[in-house]
């Protein structure tokens, strides 16, 4: 690489695309700090001499934010995505669904922080977003869904995590067979956030057809066990309090 920069000019547009690849293979090696070198090569190139590529400077923002994430410097990584959002705004604003990505990126970013308001409020931007461009079933749309809920459950607000698991299992049970155990999952996450709102017959509900499904599927044993429990400890407690 030094030997073909030597030879090609810094301006020419295949030398940050060889940094880019160089900092794409790095990474797929898990060789983090190399990456980030190549990529902020590739950056440094793109703003210096090709300033109007504004799609090619957001996707190395990008890159090195999903580096630094790697690497575990979380606050760096939300920087990076910051960035690259306001460049989409400013240059490319009806872009919705790649600025729906970054939010997501960033919102899953400040979950790991345990920084669950901010988080929320990516996420929801994200889902906003996600819910005017998309059909509902897209799984992109299922899986923010699914961030939110854990997201709300991390701050003890079971009530609106219940919410957006209804939601999600609305989605799922129009787009997948009943004995799917994506929708036995669904059944699950109700029942805990049910369980959680001291609604033990309610969730008892849900437990019992996702017991019902995770037989029918000999590699879900753990999760047959966990509703087994979960089934069994509800059951007493309704019994001791007298309730059928």
């Amino acid at each position: 690489m030094k030997v073909y920069e030597e030879c090609v000019p810094r301006n020419n547009k295949h030398i940050f695309n060889n940094f880019n690849s160089i900092g794409d293979t790095f990474s797929k090696l898990e060789q983090y700090d190399d990456a980030l070198d190549a990529y902020e090569q590739a950056l440094l190139i793109q703003k210096k001499h090709h300033p109007e590529s504004y799609t090619d400077i957001v996707s190395s923002l990008i890159d090195i934010g999903h580096t630094k994430y790697n690497q575990m410097k979380l606050d760096d990584a939300v920087d990076y995505y910051s960035q690259a959002i306001v460049l989409l705004k400013e240059f490319d604003s009806t872009n919705h669904l790649q600025i729906a990505t970054i939010f997501y990126l960033i919102g899953t970013t400040l979950n790991e922080q345990g920084s669950f308001d901010r988080a929320i409020e990516y996420l929801e931007q994200c889902l906003k977003i996600r819910e005017a461009s998309l059909s509902p079933g897209e799984s992109d749309i299922m899986l923010i869904l699914s961030c939110l809920s854990e997201t709300h459950q991390a701050r003890n607000q079971y009530q609106i995590a219940l919410a957006y698991e209804m939601k999600l299992f609305l989605i799922r049970e129009k787009s997948l067979p009943p004995n799917h155990e994506n929708i036995a999952q669904s059944f699950s996450n109700i029942g805990k956030c049910y369980e959680h709102i001291n609604q033990f017959k309610m969730a008892l509900e849900y437990y019992k057809p996702a017991l019902f499904i995770y037989v029918q599927h000999p590699l879900s044993s753990i999760e047959q066990g966990t509703m087994e429990n979960n089934i069994h400890r509800l059951s007493t407690i309704l019994n001791n309090l007298g309730i059928q």
